[in-house]
């Protein structure tokens, strides 16, 4: 909408206090933040011209996204959603299409390699991961503010591929990865079918933990003392919640394609946080699209107040 709208949305993007305390690390949720911006311009600009090389991009970074992030495995078709919405009816199905097709073209190399190097076609065999999530002991650990890291493993399983590799190469060797992650699969699923009211509580769980300001998980926490513990406890809450506010105000402002692929994303990222888990370093990597809706409200203020400002035209000099 203007430069100043830009600039706005880049600051308060760039001076999220959790990102600001963590990028030294370079963590996969700062990786992911540039993905996921970089996806937003190319399907905004994919929506506005039709454009079916803008819509294979656009699929192609949601497919880096995936190699990121396993958790973002349905992001295309949500994107493709937007891409296709609103052209003429000849242009849905090919956009859709390309989009799809896109991620489908950067993801496959990687399913093909694991085929070939470890015997199953997938993006990931860390299914132990999605069962920390997903167990009868999962809510109890992180309402004590724990992770899922911390749910006690299974008796007389064989080592994850990690552990095994901490063991020995030996150990590594003879870990067979598809078999664990089918196993940890159908644990989960039992889980599932078993267990739906328990799945429930997690899920609203895991969206308490997403969205809240305050930190619920102590690993979020690297180790900080005195002061600058008690600035990252009281700062970044702070922010997070004028962040919400102001973007719920720029939610009215800003140009409809927009607030709707937002919509969109939060939504999809709060939907896997309920299958897997939430935490505050999973919803960071987006909050950029919170203060791009941000961005429009405190414009809009800084308007208010300079109209308020302005002197009175005289009835003379009318």
């Amino acid at each position: 909408m203007s430069v100043t709208t830009g600039v706005i949305a880049a600051i308060l993007a760039t001076l999220e206090p959790y990102l600001v305390w963590h990028d030294v690390h370079v963590n996969r949720e700062i990786l992911d933040g540039f993905l996921l911006a970089l996806l937003v311009l190319l399907a905004l600009a994919a929506h506005d011209r039709a454009s079916p090389g803008l819509a294979a991009a656009t699929g192609a970074v949601a497919g880096l996204a995936i190699l990121s992030n396993a958790r973002l495995l349905l992001l295309p078709f949500v994107v493709a959603a937007f891409v296709a919405w609103q052209p003429l009816p000849g242009r849905r199905a090919l956009l859709t299409l390309l989009v799809l097709v896109g991620a489908i073209a950067v993801i496959t190399p990687w399913v093909v390699r694991n085929q070939v190097v470890i015997g199953c076609a997938t993006v990931t065999t860390d299914s132990r991961a999605l069962w920390k999530a997903n167990n009868p002991a999962t809510h109890d650990v992180l309402a004590r503010g724990g992770w899922i890291d911390d749910v006690p493993d299974l008796p007389n399983v064989p080592p994850w591929p990690e552990k095994a590799a901490g063991i020995s190469v030996a150990a590594a060797k003879a870990v067979d990865e598809c078999a664990q992650s089918r196993f940890y699969r159908d644990k989960v699923l039992d889980f599932w079918r078993d267990h739906p009211g328990e799945k429930g509580r997690l899920a609203l769980q895991a969206v308490g933990m997403l969205w809240s300001p305050f930190f619920s998980v102590a690993a979020d926490d690297p180790g900080q003392q005195g002061v600058s513990d008690l600035a990252q406890r009281t700062v970044e809450p702070a922010f997070a919640v004028v962040l919400y506010a102001l973007s719920l105000w720029g939610a009215f402002l800003a140009p409809r394609r927009f607030v709707v692929l937002a919509a969109l994303l939060l939504g999809f990222n709060t939907a896997a946080a309920m299958v897997f888990a939430g935490t505050t370093r999973y919803r960071t990597p987006w909050d950029f699209l919170l203060a791009l809706l941000a961005a429009f409200a405190l414009e809009r203020a800084w308007g208010l107040v300079t109209e308020r400002r302005r002197p009175p035209v005289s009835s003379a000099a009318r």
